[in-house]
């Protein structure tokens, strides 16, 4: 366990220096933070990446670290609650009131859509499912008459 705390420390590390530098160096730039922390993780790449070519043994360091890490978990367990919060304070609540009928019509529609995506592809496979039951007990006791005690005459 203290090795995920470790990984996900030396992590919030980069990524604070990714935005000093893109704070102190990209914003002539004028790209949003997002883009300007991307960029500079891009470089930083690159970078480990040339020097890869030169050193392998950095390169095959690099490599087992990152196959130890649970991108999932960490993404999902991690950062998504940080991500959330973090675009939560930047909601602009007169935008938000301004498009509220395409906002609030889309993701009306969305909901209707999945659902009935997931009812059909849950009601064929369901179908499916009984249906060989079905056969399954017709050909066993009692010609499809089975109870749960057993077959009744």
């Amino acid at each position: 366990m203290p090795a995920i705390f470790q990984g996900a420390g030396v992590l919030f590390a980069i990524v604070a220096v990714f935005g000093v530098i893109n704070l102190k160096y990209l914003k002539r730039l004028r790209l949003p933070d997002t883009l300007g922390i991307t960029l500079t993780g891009l470089v930083a790449c690159l970078a480990v990446s040339l020097i890869g070519l030169t050193r392998p043994e950095m390169s095959a360091y690099a490599q087992k670290l990152v196959t130890q890490i649970n991108f999932s978990e960490v993404v999902f367990h991690g950062l998504l609650s940080f991500l959330l919060f973090a675009s939560a304070l930047h909601v602009d609540f007169s935008r938000l009131r301004e498009h509220k009928v395409a906002i609030i019509s889309l993701s009306t529609l969305g909901v209707l859509i999945s659902t009935a995506v997931v009812g059909v592809g849950t009601g064929d496979t369901t179908a499916m499912h009984a249906s060989s039951n079905t056969a399954r007990t017709r050909k066993g006791c009692c010609a499809g008459r089975a109870t749960t005690r057993g077959c009744e005459v």
